[in-house]
């Protein structure tokens, strides 16, 4: 694969009780993705077609990011 766009990833992790920080990465474009054929699994079930793969190795070409802290000092940046 020469290129794969992922789905955006959001979260909310604390930081200490009552302050936590809200967080998403977009817009994900990973390049370079290798999976190795020994390390797929391919299985066919009725119309079904289920694919497995470990050991997958890739780039990240290009990523938009977001955090919010909402608890003091209240930090908040994108990019």
């Amino acid at each position: 694969l020469s290129k794969l766009a992922v789905p955006p990833i959001t979260g909310v992790r604390e930081l200490s009780p009552g302050n936590e920080v809200s967080y998403a990465l977009g817009s994900i474009v990973l390049s370079h993705v290798t999976i190795p054929s020994q390390h797929l699994i391919v299985s066919v079930s009725g119309r079904s077609v289920t694919v497995k793969a470990t050991r997958i190795s890739a780039a990240l070409k290009n990523f938009t990011w977001i955090y919010k802290q909402k608890g003091f000092p209240w930090l908040k940046d994108s990019g």
